[in-house]
């Protein structure tokens, strides 16, 4: 089974700007005709009903096949100084989410069995497949240790794959010894986030976004980070395949 991850594809509604992120799906699609696509988040730039649709029709050939899995980003929810004054329009992103089918639970059987979505920008978002969120930690840690023991229990013996729009290692400066500074204070990082990977287990590929470029880290307990911000790594995705972890330009 394999899993194609990109990131902040930030569509905005205008042919001109979504060239770039229409040409690296196509290109995906291509590729991978059968893989599943896995999204982390700010998938639109400022929440616009032209950037929803565009996003429609550029996810629908896995969404139609329930293949496609998605993580919240800031950008969605219209938090954080970059993502605009008007904020998300929720009628259109209820809409979205209502066309492809992803409002409740996918069919596990279509999709990697073993991937979870997390929200880090905590807030409600119902309309993720295998979603965990809460608006404080204890609730979204309970929820996440109980979705890993609900996958533990599938026994596939498939590496677990994470979806979540934050990059965890990415936190103040006091905490942790693999913890990056956030010199500019731009909504980059999430408080929870050594305490997310500690419920982890080894092995596990964390698949995340909001700041870049696109890289991949080893951390400790062999937890392997993947960053695919495509606004900053145009034309890259990470192909996830059994143990087999690779980022390839694929334009």
């Amino acid at each position: 089974m394999t899993v194609i991850h990109v990131s902040d594809l930030h569509y905005k509604g205008s042919t001109d700007d979504d060239m770039r992120a229409d040409a690296l799906l196509h290109a995906v699609a291509s590729r991978w005709p059968d893989a599943t696509l896995l999204v982390t988040g700010d998938m639109v730039h400022q929440g616009s009903e032209a950037a929803w649709a565009a996003v429609d029709v550029a996810l629908w050939p896995w969404a139609s096949a329930g293949r496609l899995r998605l993580v919240p980003g800031n950008h969605e929810l219209g938090v954080g100084p970059l993502a605009g004054a008007q904020g998300v329009d929720e009628a259109a992103t209820a809409r979205l989410w209502e066309h492809m089918g992803v409002s409740g639970e996918h069919p596990r059987a279509m999709a990697y069995p073993e991937l979870l979505c997390v929200d880090s920008c905590q807030r409600g978002s119902a309309w993720i497949s295998r979603g965990c969120h809460g608006p404080e930690w204890t609730e979204l840690a309970s929820a996440v240790a109980g979705e890993l023991g609900s996958i533990a229990a599938l026994g596939l013996g498939l590496p677990l794959i994470v979806g979540v729009h934050h990059d965890p290692t990415i936190v103040t400066a006091a905490q942790g010894a693999e913890a990056d500074r956030d010199p500019r204070g731009l909504f980059l990082n999430w408080e929870p986030g050594p305490e997310f990977l500690a419920l982890l287990p080894p092995g596990a590929i964390v698949c995340c976004g909001h700041v870049g470029p696109c890289h991949t880290r080893t951390l400790s307990r062999d937890i392997r980070l993947l960053n695919m911000n495509a606004s900053v790594g145009a034309g890259k995705a990470a192909v996830i395949d059994g143990p087999d972890v690779e980022i390839v330009r694929v334009l």
